[in-house]
């Protein structure tokens, strides 16, 4: 299942996707259930939708996506900055055209601090959503 709303199971940061039927699937997190970006690539497979749009938003800012690309991405990934073995999360968030996946990434709790990247096709795995065309 999805969500159509905000409620207390949605995190401050969170993507928003439009579909083809005119509705707007929210990022939530409920306990014990898979990723919602997971949930979401099932949904639109259940129902022969495809991905319109996509925004990721976090308090007052938001990336948003150019609307009715090939596939939309979504992804979380840590990195370890060095000197000092330190830690960071980022979210990325991207659509897929005819170059490949144009992803941004943004780190987890600012998502005003963006680094571009063109990633294979290939490498979309799970995380790559293919519009129905």
């Amino acid at each position: 299942m999805v969500s159509f709303v905000v409620n207390s199971d949605t995190p401050e940061m969170r993507f928003l996707a439009s579909l083809s039927d005119g509705t707007t699937v929210i990022q939530d997190a409920p306990n014990g259930q898979p990723h919602a970006w997971l949930r979401l690539v099932d949904y639109v497979k259940q129902n022969n939708l495809n991905i319109t749009g996509l925004r990721l938003v976090y308090k007052n800012h938001q990336i948003t996506l150019p609307s009715n690309q090939n596939g939309y991405y979504f992804s979380k990934r840590i990195m370890t900055v060095y000197p000092g073995n330190n830690s960071q999360t980022h979210i990325g968030c991207g659509y897929l055209n005819q170059d490949g996946i144009n992803v941004i990434w943004c780190l987890e709790d600012d998502i005003r601090e963006q680094r571009n990247e063109l990633m294979p096709e290939t490498k979309g795995g799970n995380f790559l959503v293919k519009n129905q065309i």
